[in-house]
C-alpha cells in the first residue's frame, strides 16, 4: 500500500491475470537496460527531486482553493461542514479499541451485486451505503453478543475514498483520501439504519472533507521523510479511540479472469490491523459477487464469526424489506461460501514473524 491504493491494485490484477482461458501467446517487447548512472548523475537526480517535490505538492493548493477557499463559504457549506463532525459527539459502543497481539483471525461473508442494487433501487442510497448498513448490523450483533450497551451508541470508522480522476485510470499510485462516518449500531430497524447512513454520507460528500484530506496528504511531502516515519511509529504506540474500525470498499473487475487456463472464481480481500484498531473490514467486488474479508486480533476478537454472520443477515433483512416494499416475495436465502479462515500460526510461523 506504500506504492498503490486499492483501485490500482485491482487494475494490476487485470494485468497479471488473463481475460480468456487460452490467450494467444504474445511476444515481449525488446528491453534494453539503461546505462548504470555515475555518482555525478545520482547527485544531480537527488538535487532535482529535492527541488521538484515541494513544487508537486503545491499543485494540490488550487484544488483546495476551488473546493471553497477561493470564495466565501455559504451557509449551506458551513452547515454541512459542521454537521459532518457532529457525529464525533456521539458515544461509542463497547471496547473495540485496545492493544493487539502478533496473531490474527480472518473470516468472510458473501453477497451479490444484484442483491445490493435491488436494495438500492427499493430503499434508496448507494452501493456503499448498503455495504455500510450491513456492516453496521454485523457490529451490532457482535456488541450485543458481548453484552455491550448499543442504545444511542455508534461505532466510528474510517472509510477510504478514492479521489482518482477518470484520466488517471490505469496509473498505479496512491490517490485516496478518507471520511469518518459512524455506524449507528443503536438503531434496531434495518431500513432506519440504512437511511441514517445515507443521510450521513450525503452530508459528508457536501462537506468537502475528502478534498481537504487529499490536500493534506499532498502537503505532507514538505516534511522530511525521517520525521514522517518517526511520527507514524510514535502515533501507533499510543492507544486512540477516535477510530474503532476501518471499512474499505474496492470495486473489482466484473468479467472473468484466468490463470494458466483456470478461472478465478472468488476473490476475498485481506487488510491488516494496526495500532489499537482490532478489527478491519475490506469489501471487493468481482464477477457479480460482493465479498467481505474481516481481519481481527486473535486474542481480543474470538467472536469474529458473529460479525460476518451479522453481515450476511443484514444483507438478507434489507433485501426482504426492499422486496416487501415492492410487493415481491423474498425467496429462501441462497447458500454461499462462508466461515472462518482464522488459524493460529505454528511455532515456525511465529518465529518467522
Amino acid at each position: 500500500h506504500c506504492m498503490v491504493d486499492g483501485v490500482s491494485g485491482s487494475d494490476l490484477l487485470t494485468v497479471l491475470l488473463d481475460r480468456e482461458p487460452q490467450p494467444p501467446p504474445g511476444r515481449a517487447p525488446a528491453w534494453h537496460p539503461d546505462r548504470e548512472p555515475g555518482n555525478v548523475h545520482l547527485l544531480a537526480d537527488t538535487l532535482a527531486d529535492a527541488i521538484m517535490a515541494p513544487v508537486d505538492r503545491l499543485r494540490g493548493l488550487p484544488l483546495f482553493a476551488r473546493a471553497g477557499l477561493a470564495s466565501t463559504p455559504g451557509l449551506t457549506d458551513i452547515r454541512n461542514f459542521v454537521a459532518s463532525y457532529r457525529s464525533w459527539l456521539q458515544p461509542t459502543a463497547g471496547e473495540l479499541n485496545g492493544p493487539i497481539g502478533p496473531h490474527r483471525r480472518w473470516s468472510w461473508a458473501g453477497a451479490t451485486l444484484a442483491d445490493v442494487k435491488e436494495i438500492r433501487e427499493g430503499l434508496g442510497g448507494t452501493v456503499n451505503d448498503v455495504v455500510l448498513a450491513v456492516i453496521t448490523r454485523g457490529f451490532r450483533d457482535l456488541l450485543l453478543g458481548r453484552g455491550n450497551e448499543v442504545e444511542g451508541r455508534v461505532v466510528r470508522t474510517l472509510v477510504p475514498v478514492s479521489v482518482r480522476r477518470p484520466s488517471e485510470r490505469g496509473t498505479y499510485n496512491n490517490r485516496v483520501s478518507g471520511l469518518f462516518p459512524v455506524l449507528p449500531v443503536g438503531i434496531t430497524d434495518p431500513v432506519e439504519r440504512l437511511n441514517a447512513i445515507r443521510e450521513q454520507m450525503d452530508v459528508f460528500k457536501n462537506s468537502g472533507q475528502a478534498v481537504a484530506g487529499e490536500v493534506l496528504t499532498q502537503l505532507s511531502g514538505f516534511a522530511p521523510p525521517m520525521l514522517l516515519s518517526l511520527s507514524a511509529r510514535l502515533g501507533f504506540r499510543f492507544e486512540q479511540r477516535m477510530v474503532q474500525t476501518v471499512t474499505t470498499n474496492v470495486p473489482g473487475p466484473q468479467f472473468p479472469l484466468y490463470a494458466a487456463g483456470r478461472q478465478m472464481v472468488y476473490s476475498y480481500p485481506y487488510v491488516p490491523i494496526a495500532g489499537s484498531v482490532r478489527i478491519s473490514i475490506a469489501i471487493f467486488s468481482y464477477l457479480g459477487g460482493l465479498n467481505f474479508g474481516v481481519t481481527g486480533d486473535w486474542d481480543s476478537v474470538p467472536d469474529i464469526d458473529v460479525l460476518t454472520d451479522g453481515i450476511g443477515n443484514g444483507m438478507q433483512e434489507l433485501l426482504t424489506a426492499s422486496r416487501k416494499r415492492a410487493g415481491k416475495t423474498s425467496p429462501a436465502r441462497a447458500k454461499r461460501p462462508a466461515g472462518t479462515g482464522h488459524r493460529k500460526p505454528t511455532t515456525a510461523a511465529r518465529q518467522a514473524h
